[in-house]
């Protein structure tokens, strides 16, 4: 057991000015490796925008690899089933647009107003429809929510996609 009165001795991590000239290099060629492509490197689709508000499907291409991007999407019906499948049968369309399939769905986060466990049949009536046939699911969350932009909207869904493109 330490004594609480003696001090520690650290070592120092730098002995000279090399030692910091070589670690500065060294963190330099780190980052500089390591940083992201600049952006107009980037090639940037942009499907259907809404009244100068938002996008419904926005893609992002490089190296042959093109990241879909599937705003939240609604459906019509009185229903949570009927919503759904709705707001499924959109977002298939909307990914056909950017080149894509459900396949190719790597990620979809669900909002269910007033969630519980007695509702997943209805909100994934849809799902079922669209996704049923895919072999891989993708990765999916579930947040239930107070509300959603409009008090007759029960569900809403997103997607993203990846697909590679022939650059």
């Amino acid at each position: 057991m330490r004594h609480p009165h003696r001090r520690l001795h650290r070592r120092q991590p730098f002995r000279t000015r090399a030692d910091v000239a070589i670690t500065c290099a060294l963190l330099a060629i780190t980052l500089l490796t390591s940083a992201p492509a600049p952006a107009e490197n980037l090639e940037r689709e942009f499907i259907e925008p809404v009244q100068d508000v938002f996008t419904q499907v926005v893609t992002v291409a490089k190296n042959g690899t093109k990241t879909i991007y599937v705003s939240g999407q609604t459906g019509v019906g009185e229903t949570l089933a009927e919503q759904s499948r709705s707001l499924y049968a959109s977002m298939k369309e909307r990914l056909e647009k950017a080149g894509a399939t459900p396949a190719d769905v790597v990620k979809l986060v669900t909002y269910v107003v007033d969630w519980s466990p007695e509702k997943g049949a209805g909100a994934f009536a849809g799902f079922t429809e669209v996704f049923g046939e895919v072999e891989n699911k993708p990765a999916h969350t579930l947040i239930g929510v107070q509300a959603l932009f409009q008090p007759q909207v029960v569900i809403e869904v997103e997607a993203v996609a990846v697909i590679e493109t022939s650059d």
